[in-house]
């Protein structure tokens, strides 16, 4: 992506001081998110109890509606394999030719390959959720991605007298979503999900008791 977003006048120093606080403004959502996580968690359980009565949906159905699984055969790996790989060639092309039109759509296609690979990588015992991980935080994530390389290919070249924090506007909204993106809604899914729903201690204990059986069967 070529961004020729360029100040005629204005303090280095105060723009790196501004680009270093906008750097760090996703760290600090991102904290403050995930400490908000763990008060809940440490929320006293009578009072949990209470708050989900309230709910009209019981924590069993949407216990099952989270665990709703879709079977992912072998061949259906294959395929996101291939066309993972595809992409790959599809992105090098893009970069050699370095046309701002195609390096949109090679944004695009990283997007979906990093689709690709949280799929692949959540699958479990060949099945992965419907609503987590797929829908959330893997498609959201990619939704966010899409957003953001959009706002950054709509507004790229354009002349501005506004900056935000010593950036342009739509690099600064561009890279914000990029990292919510990538930062705040990967990890709060992962902290929120993981032990839960991808990888239960049941599940990564019978993992390792058969490395256990395996390493013992060659012995």
């Amino acid at each position: 992506m070529y961004w020729r977003w360029s100040r005629n006048s204005c303090c280095h120093r105060e723009v790196k001081i501004k680009s270093t606080l906008f750097c760090a403004f996703p760290f600090l959502i991102n904290s403050i998110f995930y400490v908000a996580f763990l008060c809940i968690n440490s929320c006293p359980q009578n009072i949990i109890n209470e708050a989900t009565e309230i709910s009209t949906i019981s924590n069993t159905q949407l216990k099952n509606r989270r665990h709703k699984m879709i079977p992912i055969k072998d061949k259906t790996k294959d395929i996101l394999n291939v066309f993972g790989a595809l992409l790959w060639v599809f992105l090098v092309v893009v970069s050699w030719i370095g046309s701002p039109d195609l390096g949109y759509i090679g944004l695009l296609a990283a997007a979906l390959l990093c689709v690709i690979y949280f799929i692949l990588g959540t699958i479990v015992k060949g099945k992965i959720g419907g609503i987590v991980p797929l829908i959330y935080p893997i498609l959201i994530m990619a939704l966010l991605w899409i957003i953001a390389f959009t706002i950054a290919y709509t507004t790229r070249g354009q002349a501005t007298d506004t900056w935000i924090l010593g950036l342009h506007p739509g690099q600064f909204w561009s890279l914000l979503l990029y990292w919510i993106g990538t930062l705040l809604t990967s990890v709060l899914g992962y902290a929120l999900y993981f032990d839960k729903y991808i990888l239960p201690d049941e599940n990564w204990q019978a993992f390792l008791n058969e490395v256990k059986q395996a390493k013992n069967k060659r012995e």
